[in-house]
């Protein structure tokens, strides 16, 4: 009978992190960015996870990197933003299941290390690509020369300071 679970519904902090992340064929990459820089990370996935569909393993990438800062104690009272070009797994989050049971298993645990870690999350679907463009899709091929991989601005690909008119350049 101790105290329920607490809901952060208001960051503390003056500054948010982005987590950005991309899977395709044998190799993952995905960057963290703060107020400090971007952290990145790229690597290929075992034989287990190269079976599973492009959905769980792009969710999977996220997730997993997600854990680690949640580990660590880094996101408390901060807001988050999960950027993916996978949108089942932002609607799998938002909607809370998913009809694939792997996908299912990991947004539940995207949920619980929201509950866990103390901070706003929100999963966020930007095009394919957008994605190419911020250099992460190349860091699971380990190309680290386009984007912000190259030294560009991260922000700039996740142009939240615009309206979808604006970012859709009259379309």
């Amino acid at each position: 009978t101790g105290e329920p679970p607490c809901q952060l519904y208001r960051d503390r902090r003056q500054s948010a992190f982005f987590v950005v992340g991309d899977a395709s064929g044998k190799g993952k990459g995905n960057a963290v960015i703060e107020q400090y820089g971007v952290d990145y990370e790229s690597g290929a996935w075992n034989l287990e996870w190269r079976e599973k569909s492009s959905n769980c393993r792009e969710a999977e990438n996220l997730t997993d990197r997600l854990e680690r800062l949640v580990a660590s104690n880094l996101l408390h009272d901060h807001e988050v933003f999960l950027i993916t070009d996978n949108s089942s797994f932002e609607g799998a989050y938002y909607k809370g299941h998913s009809p694939s049971r792997n996908l299912s298993e990991i947004v539940f645990r995207v949920h619980k290390a929201e509950r866990d870690g103390g901070f706003i999350l929100h999963v966020i679907h930007i095009s394919g690509k957008r994605m190419k463009a911020s250099g992460v899709d190349g860091l699971s091929r380990g190309d680290l020369t386009e984007g912000m991989m190259g030294g560009q601005d991260p922000l700039s690909f996740i142009p939240f300071h615009l309206g979808a008119d604006e970012r859709a350049n009259g379309l």
